[in-house]
């Protein structure tokens, strides 16, 4: 390839966009992980699947997201480099199905002719540079099945489609949430309390309910039939739950469930 200035210009311009074509087949592969990690970081930003994730497995995604978007980069930029013109030229021989590579001939002749030879080999390189002058630039192919041979980007297409169409106006706050990994026990919700007296049977009354109330004890006297019980419940909220009493003792509470 040492008399590649020596091309015509046309033929010379359609070797320089055959390597810029061959950069594009390699580089889309090279960063198509890397994209479809971005896509799939949105996707589920989008559908709010962080919060639904406790804190400690929040963070391990995220630095996993991170990670991953890093190495599939990197990898891409250290084992990515421009086509020589060697490589644009059997492209641009490739694409067009030519026979006996007319490029590289013009390109690379023998070193040395006898003159018995030169007659020849003039006449040769005529007709090979007209079928030079045939090739066409042909578009990068298979772009995408290197990259991605499960086809993944059509499923994460769909679904960021499906995600900016629903919650397009909230993009940003989704997103942000997604660096936001919350630590908080996911029972740790405010708690409620629920009282109510439930009088005797003989005296045919109905459940009398008390409110709470958040400052403490406000000195209301409740007038209750003798031998009703008091019922409490306390929904959500985070550790033990007990009961002082006016005289003093604790009564500590039956868990029911995870969340009574």
């Amino acid at each position: 390839m040492n008399q590649l200035s020596t091309l015509p210009g046309g033929i010379a311009i359609r070797v320089a966009v055959s390597r810029a074509l061959l950069w594009i087949e390699r580089a889309v592969p090279a960063f198509l992980p890397a994209a479809l990690t971005v896509a799939a970081f949105f996707v589920l930003s989008l559908f709010g699947m962080w919060a639904a994730l406790p804190g400690w497995l929040h963070l391990l995604l995220l630095i996993a997201f991170a990670a991953g978007l890093l190495f599939a980069v990197g990898r891409a930029i250290l084992g990515l480099r421009y086509p020589t013109a060697a490589e644009g030229i059997r492209r641009l021989e490739r694409t067009n199905n030519a026979q006996h590579r007319p490029v590289t001939t013009l390109v690379d002749p023998p070193a040395a002719l006898i003159d018995s030879a030169r007659r020849a080999w003039s006449l040769h390189l005529e007709r090979t540079l007209i079928r030079a002058r045939r090739l066409r630039l042909r578009g990068p192919r298979q772009l995408f099945v290197r990259g991605d041979p499960l086809a993944l980007r059509w499923a994460l297409a769909i679904l960021l489609v499906a995600g900016f169409a629903a919650f397009g106006n909230e993009t940003a706050a989704r997103v942000a949430d997604a660096f936001q990994p919350n630590f908080s026990s996911p029972s740790a919700v405010p708690g409620t309390l629920t009282a109510w007296v439930a009088p005797p049977g003989y005296t045919a009354l109905p459940s009398i309910p008390l409110e709470a109330n958040p400052g403490g004890v406000d000195g209301r006297v409740v007038p209750v039939p003798d031998g009703s019980a008091l019922l409490v419940r306390v929904h959500g909220g985070s550790g033990e739950s007990a009961a002082e009493m006016a005289a003093g003792a604790q009564l500590s509470f039956v868990q029911l469930d995870a969340a009574n």
